[in-house]
């Protein structure tokens, strides 16, 4: 009996055909027969010039309709709407994509069953790894569930050539257009090319015009970070953009040609500049970095969580706010020491002074502190102060690291209080 490839894409999520590889090639990839002697529920099969699928029974059914001999079966943006059931955490009918669907059932439902609600928006592994890591600690789900988790992750990552199409005729150039509006704008503040907030200006409307002239293409997946627009894209087929002076870091000195366009010998001065910084900083200035690492870790190398509730009623009062509110998750209140704060109340809190619980007021004598003052995220590591105070000599480090590689300019507007805050 024919079915049609929606109806067959739910048959074989509920029986768990994407935890094989040959499953996600034959679907997302030009169909080609491949010769296997262990079949499961959901497999592809070629009978007759037509693909069909395996049942429960191991028989062959179908044909699936809407096969085509030089197009996948299914990409990624292909829209699937799902009955509830189809997969453990589907509750009810909704619409959603495939791929969405799939980073569902393999990173959701089949580790963890109905515990975590289907996200019917782009799936980001950090924050799926925020919720088990709280779900993990409150006994909600096993470490042997975890792993699973890590292992179709992994598994994940070896499927994105079928699922992430890297090389397209857009992802190698960019729109005329956007070269024309490069050139006009330079043009038009060809007395200001040594502002910086001039260029992020200029910068920052290019790089919106080749995001827009990119999204709908098969490689957008691809240029999913940041980096990818600001810098690669930017510099292979825009412009380079601006570089710090080398005499003067406050002024700027614009390369106004990309990749593409080829270089001009009276920028390479400026080119040069630029890589003697980044050897410079990465060489040198690490140190710097890497010395603030050592001098804190020995400042907090005899500091330790060694009480549960120092009783402090002074505290200190912090002002919430939109760009502060989620690092206070797991905090305590001066007045409710036994209650910890949760996202949902923090965010509610914006605006307001929270009188918190604090390392700054703890009253565990020497250099100790207690489980309350710390917070939820920190009460655990009883032992590992000084590895996390020593994170902000990390964050050093890690600024002059990133001076070798290519940056880019940009403007941020700061909200007085909320800034400092």
């Amino acid at each position: 009996m024919s079915i049609e490839k929606n109806d067959y894409f739910r048959f074989a999520l509920k029986h768990n055909a994407f935890i094989y590889k040959h499953w996600h090639l034959s679907v997302f990839g030009i169909f080609t027969p491949q010769p296997r002697e262990d079949m499961y529920v959901g497999m592809l099969v070629e009978y007759d010039d037509d693909i069909y699928y395996i049942d429960e029974q191991g028989s062959r059914q179908g044909p699936v309709l809407g096969f085509k001999n030089d197009q996948p079966l299914f990409t990624p943006n292909d829209i699937v709407t799902l009955a509830k059931g189809d997969l453990a955490n589907v509750t009810t009918s909704i619409e959603s994509t495939v791929g969405r669907t799939l980073a569902n059932a393999m990173l959701l439902a089949y580790p963890f069953q109905d515990t975590f609600d289907f996200i019917n928006e782009e799936v980001k592994a950090g924050k799926i790894g925020d919720q088990i890591a709280i779900t993990l600690k409150d006994d909600v789900i096993t470490a042997e569930q975890v792993s699973v988790y890590f292992k179709q992750l992994y598994f994940m990552s070896s499927l994105t050539s079928l699922w992430v199409p890297s090389a397209s005729e857009k992802s190698i150039t960019t729109s005329p257009a956007i070269v024309k509006r490069r050139d006009q704008l330079l043009k038009q503040h060809k007395d200001e090319l040594d502002n910086p907030a001039v260029i992020a200006k200029i910068e920052k409307e290019l790089i919106d015009m080749d995001r827009e002239y990119i999204k709908d293409d098969p490689s957008a997946g691809f240029y999913k970070s940041a980096k990818a627009f600001n810098v690669t894209r930017k510099q292979a087929y825009i412009m380079h953009g601006g570089e710090a002076s080398f005499e003067d870091p406050s002024k700027i000195e614009v390369i106004p040609r990309s990749l593409q366009d080829g270089w001009n010998v009276d920028d390479l001065p400026a080119l040069i500049n630029s890589l003697r910084d980044g050897s410079y900083a990465r060489s040198t200035q690490t140190a710097l970095g890497g010395e603030a690492v050592k001098t804190i870790t020995r400042v907090f190398q005899n500091s330790f969580i060694s009480q549960d509730d120092c009783k402090d009623k002074v505290g200190m009062p912090m002002i919430i706010t939109e760009l502060n509110y989620r690092s206070f998750i797991g905090r305590h209140l001066v007045s409710s020491p036994d209650k910890s704060l949760t996202e949902a109340e923090l965010k509610n809190s914006i605006g307001k002074t929270l009188v918190l619980r604090s390392p700054m007021s703890c009253k565990v004598p020497f250099t100790d502190y207690c489980k309350v003052c710390m917070g939820d995220a920190i009460a655990d590591n009883d032992k590992a102060l000084s590895l996390l105070a020593s994170a902000t000599g990390s964050a050093f480090l890690s600024l002059f690291l990133k001076r070798f590689h290519a940056s880019n300019i940009e403007t941020e507007e700061l909200k007085g209080v909320d800034f400092i805050q």
